[in-house]
């Protein structure tokens, strides 16, 4: 059996995509496949993929985007290794990366995951700050649900748990990479390496407000999911899901949810952007029905901009008249 699986999509990766791949091809452990997904790049991506003769080397194109957390799921489904290593197409793995992983794992059978510590580089190239995380199972699960404590193109983990947790949810736009530590850590041990054996390139140039918005809304709901299904679970705190709860589980699964659309959906209604806002609410009256919130604001979404002001209004006026206001 193959031994590791090095799974990457890019996206109009242009300017990095070359020494992201050469820095998996020179790495001093060989014998893995590189996993490649073109998610419909529309620069030269295509191009610069098919510059490479490589063997190792398997490429999925994609006629269209169809998003990160999709496509990570794509190239999953075909994977052979035993592990499966992320990477990232604008980042760079040291040469020593997959060897000591794949060495770590093979000694520590507890363990499904490991990451390691790792660089920040700008868009240059140039090395901006080591970023130390924890390293031992006792540590990472108790700060992994205030935050996520890898780097996810520098992660290592075990192909038959990837089948067991389920992949990717592909309900995540972003955040994907936590949900996934997050249902792995519930189950397994998990690990970081103290060597610094990743570069994680920081382009602020890529990254919006509007995503880095939307990142940290996933990230939050990624952790209510997990508060959620460890509440569930026995009253010994137990990390895995008690079968007789399952239905619990994945009806307060919606409710969370709906909850975090409708909250989303109320952020674009007051910034004035009706038709993200109905998109949201319909998404949250979807995943739940009896949310009858999203109904009523799905409505206000149609009202004249005049009328929702003068509703509001009122209803200032009555929360103050309530509190004893004068």
């Amino acid at each position: 059996m193959l031994k590791v699986t090095v799974l990457m999509s890019v996206y109009n990766g242009q300017r990095y995509l070359a020494g992201a791949m050469e820095s998996i091809l020179n790495q001093s452990f060989k014998d893995f496949e590189f996993l490649i997904v073109n998610d419909g790049s529309m620069d030269r991506t295509a191009e610069i993929l098919q510059g490479y003769s490589d063997c190792r080397i398997k490429i999925i194109n994609n006629e269209k985007n169809i998003g990160l957390t999709k496509s990570l799921n794509e190239g999953a489904q075909i994977a052979r290794g035993k592990y499966i290593a992320r990477m990232d197409a604008d980042d760079i793995s040291l040469p020593e990366r997959l060897e000591k992983q794949v060495v770590f794992l093979d000694e520590h059978a507890d363990v499904a995951l490991v990451g390691t510590n790792f660089l920040h580089i700008n868009a240059q190239g140039e090395q901006l700050t080591t970023v130390v995380v924890p390293t031992q199972n006792d540590e990472l699960q108790e700060k992994l649900l205030k935050q996520n404590c890898f780097c996810h193109g520098s992660v290592m983990f075990r192909r038959d748990v990837f089948d067991e947790i389920g992949y990717y949810s592909e309900e995540f736009k972003y955040a994907q990479d936590y949900d996934l530590f997050l249902r792995i850590a519930e189950h397994f041990n998990i690990a970081n390496l103290k060597e610094v054996l990743y570069r994680w390139r920081l382009d602020e140039g890529a990254i919006s407000i509007t995503n880095r918005s939307e990142q940290e809304r996933y990230a939050f709901l990624a952790r209510e999911l997990a508060r959620q299904r460890r509440w569930i679970g026995d009253k010994q705190g137990k990390k895995i899901y008690v079968q007789k709860k399952w239905k619990d589980a994945k009806k307060s699964k919606q409710c969370v949810f709906s909850e975090f659309y409708f909250s989303y959906g109320t952020s674009s209604f007051l910034g004035d952007k009706k038709e993200e806002a109905r998109r949201q609410f319909l998404i949250s009256w979807k995943y739940n029905p009896f949310n009858l919130r999203a109904i009523l604001y799905l409505w206000f979404t149609f009202l004249p901009k005049g009328v929702v002001k003068t509703m509001r209004f009122c209803k200032r006026k009555v929360l103050f008249l309530f509190q004893g206001g004068r």
